[in-house]
């Protein structure tokens, strides 16, 4: 999952939460991952002290997240992709570099990528369509 639907699982402010506890609560048991990109995110963004409803610093934000990924289904997926190899003559610019890096990473562990993102371009990744998922 992205970053996105990490915070919105971890804040019950957060306009997504009940839509991506739902979702969650439909597939978390077939299984669901995280990688360092997001992990980092997550912990960068909730525990900036301008976050709204930051559940602490960095050393709680990285605790609530050891809490989260305890939680059944649970795989890390490490960066194992590289930019050079996902893209060999695809346009595609610097806004969704990450969504596409994340995209080709779920791609390449039999995975899809769970955003609430409706607009990242799949049809770049050989794949993509397929390893894409929009919680809606």
């Amino acid at each position: 999952m992205d970053v996105n639907v990490l915070l919105a699982l971890a804040d019950s402010s957060h306009i997504h939460h009940d839509l991506c506890h739902q979702w969650f609560a439909s597939t978390a048991t077939q299984g669901w991952a995280t990688c360092p990109l997001t992990e980092n995110a997550f912990v960068r963004i909730a525990s900036n002290p301008r976050y709204p409803n930051s559940p602490g610093d960095a050393p709680a934000v990285l605790n609530l997240l050891r809490q989260m990924c305890q939680v059944e289904g649970h795989q890390f997926l490490p960066d194992s992709v590289s930019l050079r190899s996902l893209f060999q003559s695809q346009a595609f610019t610097h806004n969704w570099l990450t969504d596409l890096y994340l995209l080709g990473l779920a791609r390449d562990h039999a995975a899809r990528l769970a955003t609430l993102d409706q607009n990242i371009p799949a049809r770049l990744l050989p794949g993509g369509q397929d390893a894409l998922e929009v919680i809606r």
